[in-house]
């Protein structure tokens, strides 16, 4: 049995339209379920790294609540140390 990637086809249309519900929409439900599992209470904080990409892409992002921060930093390690101190 062969592997495709999707780099074997060609791209029709652009990635705010491509996949979306074969492909993004159940990645992205995993994404944050796994999410989920870092925070069980109200007082709970978790800091987690999506090291994708993809997640940057606006048809990635919108499927994050909007109580969710996403940023991109320059320096990974103080804003760590930063969220961890409070």
């Amino acid at each position: 049995m062969e592997q495709y990637d999707s780099t074997d086809f060609p791209v029709i249309g652009n990635l705010e339209t491509m996949r979306l519900p074969g492909y993004t929409y159940p990645a992205m439900n995993r994404v944050l379920q796994a999410l989920g599992r870092c925070i069980r209470s109200e007082t709970d904080r978790a800091a987690v790294i999506l090291m994708d990409k993809r997640f940057e892409y606006p048809a990635y992002r919108r499927y994050f609540p909007q109580d969710i921060t996403l940023n991109k930093p320059r320096d990974l390690g103080a804003e760590l140390r930063k969220f961890y101190a409070r």
